[in-house]
């Protein structure tokens, strides 16, 4: 109704006359009057003022004029642009749009496109779980991938597969006692999770405690640590496996002694609620099958 309004003021302005606004607009001079006075109390001022037998548009109304012509225009070419947009724009040339957080945007992009191929466009976001929720309600990303589900109304999980967890760092940790092994974690914490995961690797905080000597915000900073032997991590082992494929063996990280830690986390793959699953979304769960069990 304020964009209703909003054009028919601006008819006025354009005009410069009640009586031509009206016969241009197609309503009575009486039903524009007091279509203006709702404007006007919208707005909290005038905009028009009477003057003589006519109206003349006051300081603030030719300043309205002035600002919102253009959002005017703009919101009047909208709903064209979008349908013009989605009628152009074919399945295959849309951008795809994922969103998960650095265990699976990192070292398993490589993985992923084998899987998927090469689409045209795609928007990779880094979304921790919770954020990661959000940005599909907000309809930021299309599909995300998580290993932290932290439930939505109108979210949907979808178990594909499942991954081994394993505490990574080089072989002189081997016969180290696990209470003396030096941790780098994310810094980040989880909130929501009905596991009760505290952080963004997994660990079960709430039953198992570490000796925590590195907090940091990225993976690959936990993985810079271990391989130079400051540190060890609780890591997938397909980020294990993938890492030392790319490094000499001096810096090849082994799993190390870890009690009562289950090591494994289900993947899931995570869509708005009633949406279909199309064929990009199946070629993700398929590359995620890959490297799980």
């Amino acid at each position: 109704m304020v964009n209703n309004r909003l054009h028919q003021f601006l008819t006025i302005v354009d005009t410069g006359s009640l009586k031509r606004a009206s016969e241009i607009l197609n309503v009575s001079p009486a039903a524009l009057s007091k279509s203006m006075k709702q404007f006007e109390e919208e707005l909290g001022f005038e905009v028009l003022r009477s003057e003589g037998r006519g109206l003349a548009i006051t300081t603030k109304g030719q300043e309205v004029a002035k600002r919102a012509r253009p959002l005017h225009e703009a919101l009047a070419l909208l709903p064209n642009q979008i349908q013009s947009d989605l009628e152009n724009q074919s399945v295959g040339d849309r951008e795809l749009r994922i969103g998960s957080f650095e265990v699976f945007t990192t070292y398993f992009l490589g993985p992923l496109f084998e899987s998927i191929g090469n689409p045209s466009k795609i928007l990779l976001r880094e979304l921790s779980p919770g954020k990661l929720e959000e940005g599909l309600l907000e309809n930021e990303i299309d599909v995300g991938i998580t290993y932290i589900p932290i439930p939505r109304n109108g979210i949907e999980y979808k178990r594909v597969s499942k991954i081994g967890m394993k505490v990574a760092g080089l072989k002189t940790f081997v016969n180290a006692e696990f209470d003396e092994l030096p941790f780098a974690v994310p810094v980040q914490p989880v909130v929501g999770a009905p596991n009760r995961i505290q952080g963004l690797d997994g660990w079960p905080d709430d039953r198992i405690k570490r000796n925590i000597q590195f907090r940091v915000e990225l993976m690959e900073s936990a993985l810079s640590l271990c391989r130079n032997g400051h540190a060890v991590a609780y890591l997938p082992e397909f980020i294990m496996e993938l890492h030392n494929s790319t490094m000499t063996s001096r810096y090849h990280l082994v799993s190390l002694n870890a009690p009562r830690v289950s090591g494994t986390q289900d993947i899931f793959i995570v869509t708005r609620k009633g949406e279909a699953e199309d064929s990009m979304i199946k070629k993700i769960a398929r590359s995620l099958r890959k490297i799980g069990s």
